[in-house]
């Protein structure tokens, strides 16, 4: 993904998030550096997911830290289709 491409996508995510829970998204953990196993706070591996919401190419999901406390949203966004098959008559 080009840069361009990678700022766009940032910038939706940032504007679903921004819609969603009516306050700007902290942008400083992207895909790049986060650790999707463990709670950006204090890195515990105790995390719960809640449901996850689709709209479009985009879902997001509610996610808390057990050990601390924190709450978080992760988004993410489909890049990649696999496996299709048709069905032949």
């Amino acid at each position: 993904m080009t840069d361009e491409a990678l700022a766009r996508q940032l910038q939706t995510t940032s504007a679903i998030h921004d819609a969603i829970f009516g306050k700007p998204a902290d942008t400083s953990a992207t895909a790049d550096t986060t650790d999707w196993e463990r709670c950006p706070t204090c890195k515990s591996g105790q995390i719960e997911g809640g449901n996850i919401q689709i709209d479009g190419r985009e879902a997001w999901q509610p996610v808390s830290c057990l050990n601390c406390g924190s709450t978080w949203t992760e988004v993410y966004v489909a890049n990649l289709r696999t496996n299709i098959e048709r069905e032949t008559t």
